[in-house]
């Protein structure tokens, strides 16, 4: 009752230097790490649902536009991180813990609140932001391992990079960013280098210790993988150790500082009317004055 809630999706990709919108055709957003971040997390990538067929039907858009490619370990190997973000925004009315104006009336001085300030109180809403990142991290690729192309040499252009080892690149350097937020935070200081990638920047929302996270990690149990299979799990065993907790994020305190501030204005109002100056001239009385003196004679 007196509740609003609207639910969206989110499905990005973090390709190379690019942040593209995979629920609309694979569209870039944003020049930087900042620009895309701001875009999607202020809701310009959004797609609104309302039914759990909504949902799949948004996994599965995105699904047909990311990056896959076979390489030598994998035959279906993703070639960048993604990230799947529901928004839930949920909207419901304040009853006022102020109580209004009150006004005292009669020698019994009951206390009422008058028709007009009620339903100004009960039109003021009160805003709860909750987001779930489901986070697709491409998986650490050793070159000598996946056999991907390292690069052609192009004369005057020098040696180029091929596709898929600049891939490789892009994919390490973010694990990379996100190992060393990891351990920023785990030990506690002030500075997390978020901005050193631009998929740290997207969840820096669900690590900067205002949300829950957990990480599940995908091993192989063949011998070849080993060395893979550990990195994982050392991996895991850093992101164990990071403590957050959960944050309201509502606009509560907000809609009642901005309610006190009304009644400031409306007291220091009602002061200005009532308000009055006087003019009061004091003459000083000195006693230490000897009966006729000439100071006595002054003074009169």
């Amino acid at each position: 009752r007196g509740i609003e809630c609207g639910l969206s999706a989110s499905y990005v990709e973090v390709y190379g230097d690019e942040v593209t919108d995979l629920l609309r055709g694979g569209a870039v957003v944003g020049q930087n790490s900042v620009s895309a971040q701001r875009w999607v997390m202020e809701g310009e990538a959004q797609l609104d649902v309302s039914s759990l067929e909504d949902i799949a039907a948004a996994l599965e858009t995105g699904e047909r536009q990311k990056r896959f490619a076979a390489t030598a370990m994998n035959d279906r190997s993703s070639r960048a991180h993604a990230l799947f973000i529901l928004s839930l925004k949920m909207k419901r009315k304040l009853k006022s813990e102020l109580g209004g104006v009150e006004r005292e009336r009669g020698d019994s001085q009951k206390k009422e609140t008058t028709e007009s300030e009620e339903s100004a109180a009960s039109d003021e809403m009160i805003t709860v932001r909750s987001q779930l990142f489901l986070v697709d991290l491409g998986g650490s690729e050793q070159v000598k391992k996946s056999r991907v192309t390292h690069g052609v040499d192009a004369g005057a252009r020098g040696f180029v990079l091929g596709r898929r080892m600049r891939e490789a690149v892009h994919i390490n350097l973010g694990l990379l960013a996100l190992k060393k937020c990891i351990s920023a935070l785990n030990s506690g200081k002030s500075y997390v280098p978020f901005q050193d990638s631009k998929i740290t920047m997207m969840l820096s929302p669900a690590l900067g210790g205002k949300a829950r996270a957990c990480i599940v990690v995908c091993c192989s149990s063949d011998q070849a993988d080993a060395g893979e299979t550990l990195q994982s799990l050392r991996f895991a065993e850093r992101c164990s150790g990071l403590s957050t907790s959960a944050e309201v994020g509502a606009s509560a305190m907000e809609t009642l500082l901005g309610r006190i501030d009304a009644q400031m204005e409306e007291l220091e109002e009602t002061i200005r009317q009532k308000e009055r100056w006087e003019t009061v001239e004091v003459v000083r009385a000195d006693a230490l004055v000897e009966e006729n003196s000439f100071e006595a004679s002054l003074a009169k």
